[in-house]
């Protein structure tokens, strides 16, 4: 075993040139007694030895690499995208990348195998060390308090230095000097165009830190989390060149914002290719510092079982949703492009920090969190939104996107007119990545789904004067909602457009309610015909209802339990086979094999006889609705 653990490269360091041989490694029983032992760590490949104890299992997961795996000993079930098979000693599996694998144990003998994967991105930077507990679903470790062989080896540099910084605390006359020196230029070329570059997060706090010559002309007035930026900086080993701080890399005062509208277009670049993002969770403000913890508030007992094992308990319990999602800092609309774009995110919480990256969520105590294949996971990517677009069907983009919009429509933001602009940077690289247009945060190629929404709250609109038009879900503060439902199919309407003349502006054929009735019941408005049978319903945004002689609507999508595709030709729609629609807040209430139209509602705006506005959504039956005049602008 010795000889095994000596023959590799084991070190956090590139190996030598020269030949590395494993005498009998894959007939031997070797019986590390570590569920996961690194032999060889070459310069883009690792070997690593497992043994996966009895009633074991090497989790539930996805890797973006592919995985060669050499069974020695002992017998288990492999399910490999939901296949399953038999694997015994002598058996070779291949794991493809993207594809989720699970290994779980039979029989009385722990299963033993020998995996030979390609380094990945993430695996690049941690360097060796984290790998030594990067595969665990959730398998936490506690290092003893009094050290010892019990503890890791080793520990990404970059994660064992802001722990060391953040558990002492930060000294601030030991970063005053240099933080304050090398911030008399902006620095945003080079913290957006290296890999050495950092970005950071936090509240910013009083009306006065925006005033980025005042407070570096003042010591008193720098902020705690300027100095806890730095150190965090400096400590890294080789240290961090470029930090980038928005409220001191970008005047906020004295050019009438045109500093702040030329760096705010530039966020993408900044926080996608920044080498980390750090997150001062814990901090209420700039003042707040995110240094320092309470070390004696943590307790940890070592247990000894009958076999020699040690098991480590804690009161040091991940609790990442509370710690990091209900932070007051993750409540803010600027924050979220900051965290989907940002490759890496290290959080200092009250409680302990968090690592996030392409690969989970990995707690202080050595716990990794994994999410389920949806929105979170899709976030997460340090790619964004590659892995989302690797899925087969458009359904998982249009999902995951009704998430993100759906989460940033309920954060806060001090001057809602701010809304577009605060999230334009994840909307410029998405468009990137699907290669189309998007406006107000409306990619072109999946307009039609993003028009239908629903407020969510009581709140009023945005004014239609503004510059949110109305049919975008930025205009309506407080949330809103969008249905992903798969019980329906339906075909989208060619005619509805993003008008090419006006970025505010949508290009709709008008249509008319005919040969029904309005009759409100609650928060719905109900359409009936003369028999008084119900043939459709609306909901309007406010709950102020419209001049119902006004009420006019847009077709967006016909809605059918049958068979799209033959009727295409006829009804001159563009089909989207497999792209389903669903029920927006109960509206559809259809008979079997009958169609009903979903519709913006909308009425005149004051000056202009070929402009409407929208003032709700709704499903009514085809017979209902009659086209009245070609290509209207909705502002």
């Amino acid at each position: 075993m010795d000889a095994y653990k000596k023959a590799g490269n084991r070190k956090d360091e590139p190996p030598e040139h020269e030949m590395v041989h494993f005498a009998g490694l894959l007939s031997s029983k070797r019986e590390f007694g570590d569920f996961r032992t690194v032999l060889h760590t070459g310069l883009y490949s690792q070997i690593v030895a497992m043994e996966v104890p009895v009633n074991g299992e090497i989790g539930d997961e996805v890797h973006t690499v592919d995985q060669i795996l050499m069974f020695t000993s002992g017998r288990g079930l492999a399910t490999v995208a939901g296949k399953d098979q038999e694997v015994k000693a002598g058996d070779v599996v291949v794991v493809p990348a993207g594809t989720q694998h699970q290994f779980v144990t039979r029989g009385d003998q722990p299963l033993e195998l020998i995996t030979a994967f390609k380094l990945d991105e993430e695996f690049n930077f941690m360097q060796t060390s984290m790998s030594e507990y990067f595969s665990f679903k959730r398998e936490p470790r506690f290092p003893s308090e009094e050290g010892g062989d019990d503890q890791p080896s080793s520990e990404l540099s970059l994660w064992g230095s802001f722990k060391k910084g953040w558990k002492q605390g930060g000294n601030q006359e030991d970063y005053k000097k240099e933080s304050t020196a090398g911030h008399d230029s902006k620095t945003n070329d080079a913290a957006s165009m290296t890999p050495a570059g950092k970005g950071t997060s936090w509240i910013w706090g009083t009306e006065n830190e925006r005033y980025n010559e005042w407070v570096l002309k003042h010591d008193e007035a720098f902020a705690s989390n300027y100095y806890g930026a730095t150190a965090t900086s400096r400590d890294h080993n080789p240290p961090v060149r470029y930090l980038w701080i928005d409220s001191l890399c970008i005047i906020q005062s004295g050019d009438n914002g045109k500093d702040w509208e030329q760096e705010v277009a530039q966020m993408q670049s900044v926080f996608s290719q920044a080498y980390c993002v750090i997150a001062a969770t814990a901090a209420s403000d700039s003042y707040s510092g995110f240094l320092g913890q309470n070390l004696n508030s943590v307790e940890s007992l070592r247990v000894t079982d009958g076999k020699n094992k040690h098991f480590y308990l804690s009161t040091d319990i991940d609790d990442y949703d509370n710690d990091v999602g209900k932070a007051a800092i993750n409540t803010r609309a600027w924050v979220m492009q900051e965290a989907v774009l940002a490759k890496r995110t290290i959080h200092f919480t009250l409680s302990q920090m968090y690592w996030e990256c392409g690969k989970g969520v990995y707690c202080e105590n050595l716990t990794r969190l994994k999410s389920h294949a949806r929105g979170k996971w899709y976030t997460m990517d340090s790619e964004f939104p590659i892995r989302l677009l690797q899925q087969p069907f458009n359904a998982a983009v249009v999902e995951c996107l009704a998430w993100l919009f759906e989460d940033y429509s309920r954060r806060d933001i001090t001057k809602i007119e701010d809304r577009p602009i605060a999230i334009s940077g994840l909307e410029t690289r998405m468009s990137e990545v699907l290669l189309c247009n998007s406006r107000f945060c409306n990619p072109e190629r999946f307009l039609h789904r993003m028009l239908l929404w629903i407020p969510t709250g009581k709140g009023e609109r945005i004014s239609h004067n503004s510059a949110i038009p109305s049919w975008c879900w930025l205009s309506f503060p407080g949330g809103v909602k969008f249905e992903t439902s798969e019980n329906f199919a339906f075909e989208l309407n060619a005619n509805v457009s993003f008008n090419p003349q006006c970025k505010d502006a949508l290009d709709a054929d008008l249509a008319a309610f005919v040969d029904c009735t309005f009759q409100l019941e609650g928060e719905r408005c109900i359409l009936r015909d003369e028999n008084a049978a119900e043939k459709g319903s609306l909901k309007f945004d406010v709950e102020e209802h419209e001049d119902f002689d006004s009420l006019h609507c847009i077709v967006i999508a016909r809605v059918t339990e049958g068979d799209v595709l033959d009727r295409v030709a006829r009804l001159a729609m563009q089909p989207v086979p497999k792209f389903p629609c669903g029920a927006i807040s109960g509206l559809l209430r259809m008979e079997e094999g009958v169609d009903s139209w979903l519709v913006l509602v909308v009425v005149p705006t004051t000056g202009n006889a070929n402009e409407y506005r929208r003032v709700g959504i709704g499903s009514v039956s085809g017979d209902c609705v009659a086209r009245v005049q070609d290509h209207v602008q909705i502002v």
